[in-house]
């Protein structure tokens, strides 16, 4: 053999070799791929019945798992094809639905390369504005044959709107294109269910049908979403955040009916134009300890706002103005020199006299250094070649406690003549004209010169209750921040968090990573959980989760917990969420496995010890609350954007659990923790849990759930302290009958009603209504209300009660109407059509909801007439056994002389329920600080005691209960 064609022959083999070693490893272990290659076989023979379901379904669940954990995209409603079978049994449906996963994982399995690949326009887009999107899908190794085509999917949490090919002039208007020209579309529909189509029941989705030609690989499809071509304004883009708003697509390939998903595309959307200022500090420090004040700059849908952002935000404490954050890398301009002096004079501060040699004082100023500083200007600092002064002391934001830019940067200083690096925020401060007092010493760092920032270092040095307010230069926007209660040694903190929250890992939107910065950054929580549907989650999310806790979690700043919503339906034990104490603590116990409550108990038992699991059930999807294991689950959750439950609290009282109480978001857009209504079943404002500890550590607040030592708010950080004869909330007091309880609220809102509840029922109450007098001009609350108690045991909560119609005056003039809690105009709003006519709509699950009228012209016999229309009960979670209801139209008269004596009352008969509308004078000022006591006598060992709080913003606060006497569940 000639020596060349030798010489080929070995590099051909060696080429050979080389494929053969490259080639990718099966992701299927030996033992699985002969199931999943028998389950193939089988299923090519006969479709699932009732004898093989169960087995194919555990089949299809360890296949879903393995294939997770290559990273490639899962489809996302096969996970809970599985559990619909394991856990409910094998329904013609179920078993049709799980022949469509093992159909798809085949296709995957077999042909990897049969999706082709997908890209899209990934932005960031701005929330609630017209955009164009276009996703163009490449076919892959599969045809796309006549009778095929692809259905343009919506996830159900979005709020885009209806997508449209009728009308190219109009919002939503979607075509499609493709780059072979013998292929021709017409539209056709496709019905689908989950969270692509109609949550609870199929509704039909766009598609496009191939009627002509044939996709071939390679041909590249696009779809336009929101094609102006035509003069239309585009797409309607929903009214949050994300960095991953999903656009799902489909493909049928052969007019089979079975639908393969393409992976989901990274869209993102960011928030639009600046509408308030929202501040975070702790509840409680000690007298001279440093804190942060954080100020968030947000949008009318609680995004982070976009730029421009105000450069220069004013920051009053009690009232006095406290001091400023300025962006800037340059010495104040003459204005700006001016402002900084008033705001001095107004501290009490010496300033400048005409004909003095003394330079205004500067007082207090944060740089962020571009630059390194020259060496040569130890002696003084420069800026722009002139002169700017001598620093009493330079230090880095590390050196404060707070890490500068560059984190693992050493700390420099300009005494010690070493050069800082670019970067670092270096703080400045000028010789001072008179010490300042001591409560002002502090700097400011605007650590992030955007939407967010930092306030570093501030200390007061004397007890009490302490409020930041802020308004950007002009006036314009504005804010305040939650209370702070300073107190010379305190025993425990407050610390806020949400063990309640989803991503689009489950049926929610946006990435895991971003759930997390949300929490951090944005809501500014103490402990976080992402508690991910299991009916929803693989191995390969279950491991990311773990991970990204794992990085999250700095003891002393920031926790978060690993954990997962148990789903099952309530016959079976209902929803429950699972938080570990550590990542990576052990197996996840899931409904796919574990699918009665008692088993999800034992299961825990076997896998964790009890003393690093929480368990906590909710309402809406209703725990059974005749079931309960003391180690595991001594938390229940009663409020979350599904509405307020409080009687899921009292029914696990009543059935002689030893119980605390929590409240959480529920929230589904990647915004745990400081969330607005989003429609549907999370029509309101997400709660938040307070945990009562020494620390911030992982440890002090996993054990602060474990002993109960939390309260429940709606979403407000009101500091809430109570007792029963110097017990504390969660616990139990020795048996006396003489009980005294004692407590403190600090609101964020003038306090309304201070109610005790005793063995469930209201035993005693503190009101603190405005001052009765005749009609005047002024705000009027109008309150809505409507119970949320299920009719028969163990059904879900009743649904959202619809409030809309027609509001009239009589006897005076609407000057203004606003809603107090209406934060979504898509689903609440108030429309002033005259000086005596509104339109108003809202709804109310289990708690209040008011509009603010602001009446001129008022007469002793002016009144308020409501003509309320139909309306159907909704939100999801819908009892099983009371379905929803309609409400009937109506007419309601309430009297502006009975309002201002007190209050109008209405109630209004429906069924089983009393709902009620209320007017009444609005509070809006009064005692924000209120300390309280009631006193009871009791002979019977084991009652039971709570306090709720309900400010005149309709915000509420409950108390974990009190025990007197009797003996504890062990």
């Amino acid at each position: 053999m000639p020596q060349c064609l030798l010489a080929a022959c070995v590099l051909v083999g060696l080429a050979a070799m080389a494929t053969q070693d490259d080639a990718p490893a099966d992701y299927l272990e030996d033992d699985l791929r002969a199931r999943v290659e028998a389950l193939k076989a089988d299923f090519a023979g006969a479709p699932t019945n009732a004898a093989n379901a169960r087995e194919r379904a555990q089949t299809l669940w360890a296949w879903i798992n393995a294939y997770s954990l290559t990273g490639d995209y899962v489809p996302v409603n096969a996970t809970q094809a599985v559990s619909q079978v394991l856990s409910y049994g094998a329904s013609e449906a179920r078993m049709r639905n799980l022949d469509r996963f093992i159909a798809e994982f085949t296709l995957i399995d077999d042909e990897p390369s049969a999706r082709g690949t997908l890209v899209a326009d990934a932005g960031p887009f701005e929330a609630r504005t017209h955009a164009t999107i276009r996703q163009t899908w490449t076919v892959g190794s599969r045809a796309v044959e006549p009778g095929g085509g692809i259905v343009v999917a919506r996830q159900f949490m979005t709020d885009f709107g209806r997508f449209q090919t009728d009308d190219a002039g109009a919002d939503n208007h979607v075509t499609i294109a493709s780059s072979n020209p013998r292929v021709a579309f017409a539209r056709h529909a496709a019905l689908m269910s989950g969270m692509h189509g109609g949550f609870r029941g199929g509704i039909d989705n766009l598609m496009f049908r191939v009627v002509s030609g044939r996709l071939a690989p390679g041909d590249a499809v696009t779809i336009t979403y929101g094609d102006t071509s035509g003069g239309g304004a585009g797409i309607l883009l929903p009214d949050f955040s994300s960095d991953r708003m999903p656009l799902p697509l489909y493909v049928d390939f052969d007019g089979s009916g079975l639908l393969v998903s393409l992976p989901i595309q990274p869209i993102a959307i960011g928030g639009t134009e600046v509408a308030a200022l929202h501040g975070f500090v702790p509840s409680v420090v000690a007298v001279g300890e440093p804190f942060d004040l954080h100020i968030r700059a947000e949008d009318r849908y609680y995004n982070r706002a976009r730029e421009p952002i105000p450069e220069w935000w004013e920051i009053r404490l009690n009232g006095d103005l406290f001091g400023s954050i300025h962006k800037t890398v340059r010495p104040f301009t003459d204005e700006e020199q001016a402002d900084h002096d008033r705001m001095l004079q107004e501290l009490g501060y010496p300033t400048s006299e005409p004909g003095e040699e003394r330079v205004p004082l500067r007082w207090t100023t944060t740089y962020i250094l571009d630059e390194p500083l020259p060496a040569d200007t130890v002696d003084g600092v420069h800026f722009d070649g002139e002169p700017f002064g001598h620093p009493t002391f330079v230090h880095t934001a590390r050196e404060a406690g707070v890490p500068p830019a560059n984190e693992d940067g050493p700390a420099f200083s300009i005494d010690q003549r070493r050069v800082p690096v670019g970067g670092n925020r270096i703080v400045i401060r000028r010789d001072a004209l008179g010490e300042p007092p001591p409560r002002w010493k502090h700097p400011f760092r605007p650590r992030d010169p955007g939407a967010i920032r930092v306030v570093s270092g501030i200390t007061l040095d004397q007890p009490g209750v302490y409020r930041f307010s802020f308004r950007s230069a002009d006036g314009a926007i504005s804010g305040v921040a939650n209370p702070i209660l300073v107190q010379e040694a305190p025993e425990r903190r407050i610390y806020w968090g949400d063990t309640h929250g989803h991503s689009g890992f489950a049926e929610g939107v946006g990435t895991a990573q971003r759930f997390m910065e949300w929490a951090r950054e944005d809501a500014r929580l103490d402990y976080v959980t992402h508690s991910e549907h299991d009916i929803w989650m693989d191995d390969h999310e279950w491991n990311v989760l773990n991970k990204i806790v794992q990085d999250a979690t700095r003891d002393g700043h920031f926790i978060a917990f690993v954990g997962y919503e148990w789903t099952i339906r309530n016959l079976q034990g209902g929803h429950h969420n699972v938080l570990f104490r550590r990542p990576f603590q052990g197996p996840r116990i899931p409904a796919q496995e574990y699918g009665t409550l008692s088993r999800l108990y034992q299961g825990l038992r076997n896998h964790h010890d009890p003393r690093d699991v929480v368990v906590i059930p909710h309402a809406h999807q209703s725990g059974d609350y005749r079931q309960n294991d003391p180690e595991l689950e001594p938390l229940v959750e009663i409020m979350s954007q599904h509405g307020n439950f409080e009687w899921f609290g009292r029914m696990y009282l009543n059935h002689g659990h030893q119980v605390g109480f929590i409240a959480a978001s529920d929230n589904h857009l990647s915004q745990p923790g400081y969330s607005a209504p989003k429609g549907g079943s999370l029509s309101q404002r997400g709660g938040l849990g307070a945990l009562l500890a020494t620390e911030r550590t992982t440890d002090a607040l996993f054990d602060a759930m474990k002993n109960l030592d939390t309260y429940a708010t709606t979403g407000e950080r009101i500091i809430l302290d109570v007792t029963v004869n110097g017990t504390g909330m969660g616990q139990r007091a020795e048996f006396a009958e003489h009980r005294v309880v004692r407590g403190r609220v600090i609101g964020t809102a003038p306090i309304d009603s201070i109610v005790l509840v005793k063995n469930d029922r209201e035993f005693d109450r503190r009101e603190f209504p405005p001052e009765p007098g005749p009609p005047k001009d002024g705000q009027y609350q109008l309150v809505f209300h409507s119970d949320s108690t299920p009719i028969h045991p163990g059904d879900n909560p009743r649904g959202w009660r619809g409030w809309r119609g027609e509001l009239n005056v009589e006897g005076a003039t609407i000057a203004g109407a606003t809603g107090q809690d209406l934060h979504n105009a898509n689903i609440q709003n108030v429309e002033l059509v005259d000086p005596t006519t509104l339109r108003f709509a809202t709804h109310t699950r289990g708690g209040p909801s008011s509009l603010l009228l602001t009446l001129a012209d008022v007469k002793r016999i002016g009144q308020v007439t409501l003509t309320l229309d139909e309306a159907t009960e909704f939100g999801g979670g819908p009892p099983i056994l009371r379905r929803h209801q309609t409400t009937p139209p109506g007419t309601v008269v309430l009297s502006l002389r009975d309002a201002s004596r007190g209050h109008a009352t209405a109630e209004i008969p429906f069924g089983e329920y009393t709902d009620r509308i209320r007017l009444r004078r609005a509070r809006t000022e009064g005692a924000m600080d209120v300390a309280f006591e009631f006193t009871d006598r009791g002979t019977r060992h084991g009652d039971w005691y709570f306090i709720r709080v309900t400010q005149a913003n309709d915000a509420t606060a409950w108390s974990s209960p009190i025990w007197v006497g009797g003996f504890p569940k062990r």
